[in-house]
């Protein structure tokens, strides 16, 4: 504050008052011709070179840090933090600069540090601890004790972000008259530079993983749509074949059978659902056994064990079909007296009761030549793709295979219907 006529009044050029006397009188001059500016002193010109010649220095800092972006492109987040630092701590002549950040907003915080000091064994969580109840994020100042020596550092924070979003950046000098404006300045717009630069990283991130998600999606789309291609025209010519030979032998018998065959076919088409309840995945299976058991009079008998509370945890679409396939076309038909077991159980995972779903398609044939899967078996390797997508590594699908027969078994997350409503 000065008192200019009397008036007591803000400062309004931030100059000490015999400095701020002087502007007002050189201004007046420049519009009353009568009066002269004072001369300037000696020391008035050295302290005005000395404020020209800091202004310069603050905003080539200042065009040093917007810069900075374009450093920070392609950077992993940590890249950008360990440049921040190195910035700060040779642009403020700092003894350290620490941060400590997230790599999400939702992510654990690491710790990073640079130093100007000869000694550089201390550990980022060492200046962590030193900080612990000193991190302020509106940039207020406080001391701390000095880890490089006798005495304490005075050291100020500054938020990465809204509220700290991202994390805090920590500046720390043994100038007593650390910080000045300036350097306030400096270290508000160098970490704002951070906060929005992790920001568009993140954005950039999720727009990938989206993109990712999207091309995963329509890729399982596909092989869903290329496992129907493969289903349908050899089952529905074998079928139609069964169902030519029971018009006349058994005219109820090839009517049950077409009604089946018409269920499959539609509910194999409908596209409305990627998951489906695994209830109504054994009913399609169970319509899809009755014609086979059919068509192999005698030679195939399907089994089914399902657990009650199997029967509404979803699982994505003719999952099971593929393995039933397998079952049948590779194991129990290679025997005088077939038979294909379908089992299902919830089981506990990680300590958690009854959070994983577990099937069982197990067959009485010769298994597996050398226990390898065989060259081109499509039905395997896209039930495994399919497991991947949907579940990444939460998700298996094994085969124990002996000379007494196959199992197949998958797990995966048990999420029943009544969740998946809610998530959604």
């Amino acid at each position: 504050m000065n008192i200019i006529g009397g008036v007591l009044q803000e400062n309004p050029f931030f100059l000490p008052a015999d400095e701020l006397l002087w502007e007002l009188e050189r201004r007046r001059a420049r519009t009353e011709p009568s009066a002269r500016p004072p001369p300037a002193s000696r020391e008035g010109r050295e302290a005005g070179s000395e404020r020209e010649n800091g202004l310069r220095s603050v905003i080539r800092d200042l065009l040093g840090v917007l810069v900075l972006p374009a450093i920070w492109r392609g950077s992993d987040s940590c890249q950008m933090i360990e440049t921040l630092l190195d910035v700060l701590t040779a642009m403020l002549r700092l003894d350290f600069a620490f941060a400590t950040i997230a790599t999400t907003p939702e992510g654990a915080k690491r710790h990073f540090f640079r130093t100007s000091k000869a000694n550089r064994s201390i550990q980022p969580e060492e200046i962590a601890r030193l900080l612990e109840g000193k991190l302020f994020h509106h940039r207020r100042s406080t001391t701390i004790p000095n880890p490089f020596g006798e005495g304490t550092l005075r050291v100020v924070s500054a938020p990465l972000g809204v509220h700290a979003r991202w994390g805090t950046v920590v500046a720390g000098s043994q100038n007593q008259y650390f910080p000045q404006r300036t350097e306030l300045l400096l270290l508000t717009v160098t970490s704002n530079q951070a906060a929005l630069a992790l920001e568009d990283r993140h954005v950039h991130s999720l727009e990938v993983e989206k993109s990712r998600l999207e091309a995963e999606k329509l890729r399982a789309a596909a092989e869903l749509a290329q496992l129907r291609a493969h289903l349908e025209p050899h089952f529905l010519l074998n079928t139609l074949n069964t169902i030519a030979g029971l018009v006349t032998a058994d005219p109820r018998e090839a009517r049950r059978l077409l009604v089946y065959l018409g269920d499959l076919l539609r509910d194999s088409l409908r596209d409305e659902n990627e998951m489906q309840p695994l209830a109504d995945q054994i009913e399609w299976l169970g319509r899809y056994a009755e014609i086979l058991e059919t068509r192999y009079a005698g030679r195939l008998v399907f089994r089914w064990e399902i657990s009650d509370q199997t029967r509404a945890v979803l699982l994505p679409r003719l999952l099971l079909q593929p393995l039933v396939e397998n079952a049948v076309k590779h194991g129990a038909l290679m025997r005088p007296n077939g038979i294909v077991i379908v089992r299902t159980e919830l089981m506990d995972a990680d300590h958690a009761p009854a959070s994983k779903l577990v099937c069982r398609i197990e067959d009485n044939g010769p298994g597996l030549p050398g226990g390898e899967i065989r060259y081109g078996a499509f039905g395997l390797l896209a039930v495994r793709r399919r497991l991947a997508l949907k579940y990444g590594q939460r998700a298996s699908l094994h085969l124990d295979s002996s000379s007494s027969g196959t199992r197949a078994i998958v797990e995966l997350p048990a999420q029943p219907m009544d969740e998946a409503r809610r998530a959604s």
